[in-house]
């Protein structure tokens, strides 16, 4: 009798050692469900395929009505803490890359890169400039505020109340159509090319 009992702590002790490593550790596992309202998950967590309960999910910068946050997709690989070994009080803390689902974009030493699944990025150069691009594309900011569009072959386009430009010199190249009511024109006539 008295071997059963040590044979039964043994495996409640073996058991137990278990739980707690399992517990105490971060884990890793996939997002099964996301919930926007909370800005939270379900994970299935690995290797043995059970689903958690709502956790919530980490985020950059938080604060009343601002932050940043970037919803997952299903299937994401994510990592899974849990303060001070408590199994009720696990949250997401980071995403993982994964080669099997896809290949991470390059990010060069000192960039901050967001790029979204259909192929809109924003970049963060290490030169301080901010670069924008989407189906062809390119908006920048440089470091000195100086601004560029390069949109090849694409219309671009404002609509206002309101629309004034001020500059020391205006270069258009290219047809020129105006429409509209003219109250008032100033043209200076060495300014134009073409005939006056």
């Amino acid at each position: 009798m008295g071997e059963g009992i040590e044979s039964l702590r043994n495996m409640m002790r073996l058991e137990g050692g278990r739980n707690a490593q399992q517990i105490g550790r971060s884990r890793v596992g996939k997002v099964t469900s996301y919930d926007p309202e909370n800005y939270s998950v379900k994970v299935k967590l690995e290797p043995e395929g059970n689903e958690s309960g709502w956790i919530p999910l980490s985020a950059e910068s938080v604060g009343s009505g601002f932050g940043s946050y970037s919803a997952p997709r299903i299937g994401d690989q994510v990592e899974v803490t849990y303060q001070e070994g408590d199994s009720e009080s696990g949250r997401v803390t980071s995403r993982i890359p994964s080669k099997k689902n896809f290949k991470p974009p390059r990010v060069e030493e000192g960039e901050t890169l967001y790029k979204h699944k259909d192929g809109a990025t924003i970049k963060l150069d290490k030169d301080g400039n901010l670069i924008t691009s989407q189906g062809g594309t390119t908006s920048k900011i440089d470091k000195n505020g100086h601004v560029s569009i390069d949109a090849p072959g694409k219309n671009v386009s404002v609509k206002a109340s309101t629309f004034s430009v001020e500059a020391t010199t205006i270069a258009l190249k290219g047809k020129v159509t105006l429409e509209g009511n003219f109250d008032q024109v100033g043209v200076h006539k060495d300014s134009i090319g073409g005939h006056v």
